[in-house]
């Protein structure tokens, strides 16, 4: 019997020498598939002369036989489905569905990723706070750390269309200062006051004498 699968996950077969197995494994990875496969790398492996059955040496030292239907690589092992064996860029037509399926779910199908809200309890003063849940590539180190202001740029600030937000409070049109009458200006207000005050011309309180040395 070859490899016992005791967590009835599927198995990836790859080689770290081979660029099909490169691309599906990046492929798996970048959907997220692949934390639910048992990936098994064959590049070490043997004849056993007994059995005349392929031998894998894997990283954890144990060894597994491969089945005896693998003939090549990247090949999927569907444990579940009767053992069936997946080829080559078929592996990708197979998740592709489930990727799709898991891809919604987090954009909530408006082709976004979902982002995460601060302080959304109301009256928290930040219920319309929203941060990506994702990294810009572009980031530096220094703004993807502690101090940097890397994670500014991953938030912004949104109003509803149909809030309402509330208009600023202002005085009617017809609003008229009770302070200054009206066709009072300033340079009439400022003519009054040149008229009460008298213009007078003081001479000075003290008087100077110079004097040659």
């Amino acid at each position: 019997m070859f490899f016992q699968n005791i967590n009835g996950m599927d198995i990836l077969y790859y080689s770290n020498y081979c660029k099909h197995s490169k691309k599906i494994l990046e492929f798996l990875v970048k959907g997220g598939i692949v934390e639910s496969l048992s990936c098994i790398c064959i590049d070490q492996r043997s004849r056993n002369p007994k059995t005349n059955q392929i031998i894998v040496l894997l990283e954890n030292g144990k060894q597994a036989t491969l089945p005896p239907n693998l003939k090549s690589v990247p090949a999927l092992l569907l444990v579940n489905d009767n053992y069936k064996m997946v080829l080559g860029s078929d592996i990708v037509r197979h998740f592709e569905p489930k990727i799709k399926e898991k891809l919604s779910s987090a954009n909530f199908g408006n082709g976004e990723p979902l982002g995460y809200a601060i302080a959304s309890a109301s009256g928290s003063g930040g219920s319309n706070i929203v941060s990506e849940q994702f990294t810009y590539y572009n980031m530096s180190p220094e703004e993807l750390s502690a101090k940097g202001a890397g994670g500014r740029r991953q938030m912004y600030n949104y109003v509803p269309a149909g809030q309402d937000t509330g208009g600023i409070q202002t005085p009617p049109d017809t609003y008229r200062p009770d302070k200054i009458a009206n066709g009072v200006t300033i340079e009439t207000l400022q003519e009054k006051r040149n008229a009460d005050v008298p213009q007078k011309n003081q001479s000075p309180q003290f008087e100077y004498q110079s004097a040659n040395y």
